[in-house]
């Protein structure tokens, strides 16, 4: 009998590697970093040791044109916000996980060869601190001598401010150690020894809102709770009428198209004011939703659509991003659901809408006559 054969198993030396050079010169390369989208020339020269274990290793700017027109060792960075933005590893062969820019006093360009720090900068005052509440801090400093800078270690905000204790505002924050926000004060406009005070003042904005939100809550509450029979009792009100309130389901609609040019006044209007209001896209959304339904009444159900649908879809990412990341609440925690907070504008939006358009095809004071109850003739 012929059998087949067949290969179980294949052994073999394994392939050799040549052994790397004990150092990696990389050349003026374009492609490692850029700023603003504009490449920027690096040259990497470091022990192959030092690259395998990602430890710090000397970056040099350069130029790759290699004409020698070019600035090789300084970046301008404007008054404008930039983005510094490296190569992807996986792509350009080098994973440059963090740069550290200098500069001099007054935004000069740094001598290539100065020290890292300088070892000749005053020391701070002695300072106290206090967290008062969760929204402000207290600090005290004696004896400064120089200008000195108050930080902030919270995320850099310009909802931060900062004054001193005799209520002297001492401007916006400035962006310090990439993060934080600080003020720059100096002693001979304050004193040596001065107390600060440091406040999240958009929080006087949140209260304003959720006193407003209760009293719309009992407001809404108190309406839906009313009896307009109640009116009937009364004497001095004998000449009162009572409407029967007749509840609308969703997908009702009633009322005659309006002329094409007055619907499109009204639906300009509307976007005027919700780009006040919510912004310019969801302004623009009411404003062309609100000259479709009044053109074309058949287009109102998109309106309670669009309103019940955005609170529905906004409160679904909001659990359902939170049960996926866990994150941890604070200040910065409304800032993780961005499109939920769009979602909502646009229900407040509908609503709007909805109350305009109901206003403008149905009458602001509708009536349904009925019966007036006993003793209304009195």
């Amino acid at each position: 009998m012929n059998l087949p054969i067949g290969i179980a198993e294949v052994g073999w030396g394994g392939p050799t590697a040549a052994q790397p050079k004990a150092t990696v010169a990389t050349g003026c390369r374009d492609d490692l970093l850029s700023l603003d989208g504009r490449p920027i020339g690096l040259e990497i020269e470091a022990s192959t040791e030092d690259l395998l274990d990602r430890r710090p290793v000397a970056i040099r700017s350069c130029d790759p044109g290699g004409d020698g027109t070019g600035d090789e060792t300084t970046i301008e960075l404007g008054p404008e916000p930039s983005l510094l933005r490296t190569g992807r590893g996986l792509s350009v062969g080098v994973d440059i996980d963090e740069l550290w820019l200098r500069s001099a006093a007054g935004g000069r360009a740094v001598d290539p060869d100065a020290a890292d720090r300088n070892d000749a900068a005053p020391s701070a005052p002695e300072t106290t601190t206090r967290r008062t509440s969760r929204l402000t801090y207290e600090a005290s400093v004696n004896g400064a001598t120089e200008p000195y800078w108050v930080v902030m270690g919270q995320s850099f905000n310009a909802g931060w401010s900062l004054r001193t204790a005799d209520g002297t505002d001492l401007g916006p924050p400035t962006l310090v150690n990439g993060y934080a926000n600080g003020w720059l004060v100096d002693p001979s406009e304050v004193g040596a020894d001065a107390g600060f005070i440091v406040e999240w003042t958009p929080q006087r904005t949140v209260w304003i809102a959720l006193v407003l939100s209760l009293i719309g809550v009992l407001a809404t509450i108190a309406m839906a709770l009313f009896d307009p029979a109640w009116l009937g009792g009364h004497r001095n009100l004998a000449a009162a009428r009572v409407s029967r309130v007749t509840p609308l389901g969703p997908l009702d609609r009633f009322g005659a198209a309006r002329p094409v040019p007055r619907a499109a006044m009204v639906g300009l209007a509307a976007a005027l004011a919700g780009v006040g209001a919510f912004g310019l896209p969801v302004g623009l959304l009411a404003g062309v939703v609100t000259f479709a339904v009044l053109a074309r009444p058949a287009a109102w159900p998109l309106v309670r659509v669009l309103g019940i649908g955005g609170y529905a879809l906004g409160s679904l990412f909001v659990v359902g991003k939170q049960l996926r990341n866990s994150y941890e609440l604070g200040f910065e925690w409304p800032n993780l659901f961005a499109p939920a907070h769009v979602l909502v504008l646009i229900s407040l939006a509908m609503l709007a809408v909805d109350v305009l358009v109901e206003g403008l095809l149905g009458g602001w004071r509708r009536t349904v006559d009925g019966e007036l109850p006993p003793g209304d003739e009195r």
